[in-house]
């Protein structure tokens, strides 16, 4: 019955919509949607993507999280394989589906597009085959298992290697690498590639036809002929449409007479890209260039899959970040080259700073005669992290208001086209329409602009943008469209001259900021920093563009630091009295980006992490005047999944929205941290990226500056636990009158060294451990040559030695000695002459200890963030008491100091036993028992000299046992393994254990319930229930009064089974296309509350349980009161 297969699509088509709200139809225009499905925000999301499928031939996409996952479509007039063939191909081309259901006669065929297209058919063996309704039943329940909203199917080929953005990117690698052996440069071989994949596209829309290449042929019958040559390799391409590049290739003066008639057609800076504007390339290059689109393999070489690419529906951003790699690829060769300079050049200067590094967007990269230019070693930004950026920056109400758009740093253009995309978007679904050719190009003329410092990276912007227009018109309005504007400006702007990319220093000085510098200028001869506004007026250049005009900038601009206080940027930031920590890039484009907007306009970019967290006095500087002169909304920070979004990130990074207005103290910031488990490792998408929430007002984080660290891994009772230590005495206290004063080791150079550096050994800061005696294969011979050289008497006495860098999870390695060596400066040295050898006991025992480890993780700004290491400053803010204070008895003092005392010296004498290799990368040895315990007992100890109540005991347990081994081993970590229920399911406190093991639920009733106990009356108890969803990845727990009669997990167990797997898929709320955020729900009644949250270990302890305690019941008071 040839109709089966189209039952079985419709019957997956009710199961699914059942499951989704976003199987959606695959439409080019917003009036085709359904409108209860067709939102203004869903359209402005998803709507590209349902266009890429209708021109494929589908008939639904499915989304998960915003990710298209899996592509529709009915075959069943399909003729042969080798049609279906093609439809896998073209799915295959969209590159971002997981899979493709394709509908034939007597089954439907699931296909995983991860696997590469063959020529003659589809893969030879589907991923599933469905031939029953049974089949289907059998396919849905086994996606069900994996969670909510059909989330199953990004499970579908994840681990083949073969997806069509990963191969394109990989293919033309290759090609550039074989035309680079004929004899072109690498920025010729990339204008070639450029023009040919540009060329393709045209073709596969239908914009290039036969009648053009005959019309460029004219009337040279060789020409001529070879556009009739077939050629033994059948091209494929659209249905309908014929390719004949390949066949222009084969000849070098029909390939140039081709390229310069769309120079003329289209606008010479569409095909201006690279150094090869002018060049006529060679007949061995575009030979080869030839084999590799029709897909020729020749001896030795690797499979291509350039034949096998249908750009009609290849998204656009791969277009578009296939000429942002090259760039970015020519970038880093020219760095690698100038490398090479010999140290007296002064043309090229690479930033090559320790303290910072660049992984930012724009490139902004080399210094041009001294000058640095912000940036290098940039990376590419990921099209889902645009995306989720824009979707947060430009919302449905922000784009009523029909914004204007900067990106001051725009590199090759990536946020600016998803800006225009999505302002297009918005505008289409108001009128219902798609946008005419006219209004597209009002669009980019008004409202997208972008500011560059590398000249190519804006012609690579221009392109982009050029395609983004292409792709929103139909191929006859393309055609007839004349000559495309020109979009990078010239000096003047009109209906031909867009003039919206300026190539220029983003901190070049505007019209208003000349005048206010050449009045200051004029009115004092003399005062400080006069000298600096001159040579901003004489070599800062113009930046075209008004102040205070634009209502949106978003951008991705450097992360690093600029060395130089001379450099334009920091010179114009003195000059406006702008605090910059360091030169930190970040910093100083939020600075350029509120100068840039209106009042009331928003700011979207990323920004390095670290902006938040240095805690040195000028980064301190600039978060007060943000905090003052900007409302921030939210901060996602991305630090613990950089490598998901860039692989080769080093610097962590975040997503900071804010708006230009005076803040209040009372504004809140919503703090959006993401978490690398495992199903970020296993899909390697963005998608599977989970959230963690907290939030803040803006008067606490000006008035407590460690908050921005803190909230990364704990919350407010951990801001309370460090507030309250922050009271005692410190490190740094104990040490101001100290001589001599501490420091860090000497540094390597060229000075021979001196008195006691001479002839002492160097204690190796890779090799040394925290526990027993010092061991000589520690020790590295006297240094030959150092700079830096602090006084050295550091090198012996009694003194601390504290590693710069941590080791997890024991965080810096600290010991206490009086022998003498001497070490470099990844060592810090705290002299102790001047205390007892008790005190100075006392201090290891802190740095040992795990509070006190807690307290450097919550506050060092480098410790979780890049490099892994405390600071001098971190280090001197840890707490001590070296005798009683806060009314502590001194026997209850003495007691405790003693039994630091005692274990610290047992840790300091018995050697460990280590592994035979190990370096600060490795996991630590495993300690004997004995060694454990003693830990334990230290730790007991510190808690009880700092009076650490159970609570907070338990805070940094928890921190240590899930929080932390979450952010060290990622999705290796135990934390976010699923938790069993217990034996008994119901019971009260008496029923459960005084001391419930870590790890189980038990331990989180005990906690609440002991929370509580101080709430109710005495004759009252609080009885509790659990229970677990269906698929066990959501766990309720109920605590009703004493005969309360409150609800009842149990009875009837299959109701609640129902009633709690509709709530394990309620609580999984997508906060954007890029996130996941499972939320927790915390509902009281008069006598009962019930708490619902995902099974994960690390969200069940007794942290949580407390934390959970504390808001129910303000929830309670609050409902109460009013």
């Amino acid at each position: 019955m040839d109709n089966q297969g189209r039952e079985l699509l419709d019957q997956i088509y009710v199961t699914f919509s059942d499951r989704s709200k976003d199987l959606l139809d695959a439409v080019s225009e917003p009036g085709a949607l359904d409108e209860k499905v067709g939102s203004v925000e869903r359209w402005t999301d998803l709507g590209d993507w349902l266009g890429l499928a209708e021109r494929l031939g589908a008939e639904k996409v499915l989304f998960v999280r915003g990710d298209p996952v899996a592509v529709f479509t009915d075959a069943r007039k399909a003729p042969d394989e080798a049609a279906l063939g093609e439809l896998y191909r073209r799915a295959w081309c969209m590159s971002e589906p997981r899979c493709l259901f394709v509908a034939l006669p007597h089954e439907i065929r699931i296909y995983a597009l991860s696997l590469p297209p063959s020529r003659g058919g589809p893969p030879s063996d589907p991923w599933r085959v469905l031939s029953t309704a049974a089949d289907v039943l059998e396919l849905t329940q086994e996606i069900d298992e994996y969670g909510p909203d059909l989330q199953g199917l990004m499970e579908v080929g994840d681990s083949a290697p073969a997806r069509a953005d990963r191969r394109l990117i990989e293919d033309l690698r290759h090609v550039r690498s074989q035309l680079e052996a004929t004899g072109l440069s690498m920025a010729e071989a990339h204008a070639l590639i450029g023009r040919s994949i540009l060329i393709r596209y045209l073709e596969d829309r239908g914009v290039l036809t036969r009648a053009y290449f005959e019309r460029v042929a004219g009337g040279d019958q060789v020409w001529q002929d070879a556009l009739n040559n077939e050629g033994a390799i059948p091209v494929l391409g659209a249905p309908g449409k014929q390719r004949l590049y390949d066949r222009v290739l084969g000849n070098a003066d029909f390939t140039h007479a081709l390229f310069e008639s769309l120079a003329t057609d289209f606008n010479g800076d569409l095909f201006a890209l690279g150094e090869a504007r002018e060049k006529r390339f060679s007949a061995s290059a575009l030979t080869l260039l030839r084999s590799f689109l029709l897909g020729e393999i020749q001896a030795g070489q690797q499979p291509l899959f350039f034949w096998a690419y249908d750009f009609e529906v290849v998204p656009l951003a791969l277009i578009s970040s296939i000429y942002e790699q090259f760039y970015h690829d020519a970038l880093s060769k020219r760095k690698n080259d100038k490398a090479g300079n010999e140290p007296g050049d002064a043309n090229f200067v690479i930033d090559v700073s320790e303290s910072e590094s660049n992984d930012g967007g724009s490139e902004h990269g080399f210094s041009v005669k001294g000058e640095l230019k912000h940036g290098a070693g940039t990376h590419y930004t990921p099209a889902n992290l645009v995306h989720d950026a824009l979707r947060r920056t430009l919302t449905p109400a922000c784009l009523a208001d029909r914004p204007k758009v900067l990106d001051p740093a725009c590199g090759s253009g990536i946020f600016l086209v998803e800006a225009f995309r999505r302002i297009v978007r918005y505008e289409a679904h108001g009128r219902k329409r798609k946008l005419t050719p006219d209004e597209l190009r009002e669009v980019l003329r008004l409202r997208i602009f972008g500011v560059e410092i590398n000249a190519e990276a804006a012609r690579v912007a221009a392109f982009s943008l050029y395609l983004a227009l292409l792709d929103q018109q139909e191929p006859p309005d393309i055609a007839s469209g004349g000559a495309l504007p020109y979009l990078l400006h010239n000096g003047q702007r009109d209906q031909k001259h867009f003039g919206i990319l300026l190539v220029s220093d983003a901190f070049a000085l505007t019209r208003a900021e000349q005048d206010f510098l050449s009045r200051r200028v004029a009115a004092k001869k003399a005062y400080k920093g006069r000298s600096y506004d001159v040579s901003l007026l004489d070599n800062a250049g113009v930046l075209d563009l008004p102040l205070g005009s634009f209502d949106v900038i978003v951008g991705n601009p450097p992360w690093q630091e600029a060395p130089s206080e001379k450099s334009t940027p920091r010179v114009w930031a003195a000059a406006f009295k702008m605090p910059a920590g360091e030169g930190s890039y970040s910093q100083l484009f939020i600075h350029r980006a509120l100068t840039m907007l209106r009042e009331g306009g928003t700011l979207g970019m990323l920004i390095g992490m670290k902006i938040f967290w240095n805690d040195r006095e000028t980064s301190r500087e600039f978060r007060r005047y943000l905090l003052t002169n900007a409302t921030l909304k939210q901060v996602v920070n991305m630090a613990h999944v950089r490598r998901v979004f860039f692989a080769k990130a080093v610097a962590p990074f975040a997503f900071l929205l804010a708006e230009k207005r005076q803040s209040s103290s009372d504004d809140r910031v919503v703090f959006w941290n993401a978490r690398r488990v495992s199903s970020v490792e296993r899909l390697r998408s963005i998608a599977a990226v989970p959230l963690d929430r907290r939030v803040v007002t803006q008067g606490d984080l000006a008035e407590a500056d460690y908050l921005w660290k803190v909230f990364w891994w704990g919350g407010h009772h951990d801001a309370a636990l460090v507030s309250r230590l922050g009271l005692e005495l410190t490190f740094g206290d104990t040490v101001v009158n100290a001589d001599p004063q501490p420091r860090y080791g000497w540094q390597r150079g060229s000075t021979a060294p001196s008195g006691m550096l001479a002839v002492l050994r160097e204690l190796d800061n890779k090799k040394v451990q925290p526990f027993g005696p010092l061991q000589e294969t520690w020790f590295l011979p006297p240094p030959k040559g150092i700079k830096r050289d602090p006084d050295q008497r550091i090198y012996d006495g009694q003194r601390l030695v504290i590693t710069r860098g941590v080791r997890e999870p024991l965080g810096p390695i600290a010991r206490l000695e009086t022998k003498g060596f001497s070490f470099r400066h990844g060592i810090y040295c705290i002299p102790t002459a001047h205390l007892s050898q008790h005190e100075a006991i006392l201090m290891l025992g802190v740095l040992w200890s795990s509070l006190g480890r807690y307290l450097l993780f919550m506050t060092a700004g480098n410790w979780g963030g890049w490099h892994d290491q405390v600071t001098s400053r971190d280090v001197l803010r840890t707490p001590l008491r070296l005798k009683p204070s806060w009314g502590m008895s001194k026997s209850d003092h003495d007691d405790a100091a003693n039994r630091i005392v005692k274990a610290v010296n047992y840790l300091r004498e018995k050697p460990v036993q280590q592994r035979q290799s190990q370096s600060m990368f490795d996991e630590p040895a495993k300690y004997n028992d004995e060694h454990e315990q003693k830990l334990a007992k230290l730790d007991a100890a510190i808690f009880d000299l700092f009076e650490v109540s159970k609570a907070e005991r338990d805070l940094v347990e928890d921190f240590w046992a899930e929080s932390h081994e979450l952010y060290w081993k990622g999705a290796e970590a135990h934390a976010t393994s699923r938790l069993q229920l217990p034996e008994f399911t119901r019971g009260s406190r008496a029923d459960l254990p005084e001391a419930p093991c870590r790890g189980t639920l038990l331990r989180y009733l005990c906690a609440f319930l002991d929370a509580w106990t101080a709430y109710l009356p005495d004759d009252s108890n609080l009885n509790w229930q659990v229970g677990m969803s269906p698929s066990r990845d959501l766990i309720a727990v109920i605590f009703t009064l004493d005969g309360s009669g409150g609800p009842e997990l149990n009875n009837p167990p299959e109701d609640w089974q129902t009633i709690l797997g509709r709530c394990a898929d309620a609580i999984a709320q997508p906060v954007s296309p890029a996130f996941l955020v499972k939320r927790t729900v915390r509902a009281a009644t008069a006598d009962s509350f019930i708490v619902l949250r995902e099974n994960a270990r690390r969200l069940w302890t007794a942290s949580a349980a407390r934390e959970d305690a504390d808001s129910l019941f303000v929830q309670l008071a609050s409902r109460r009161k009013n």
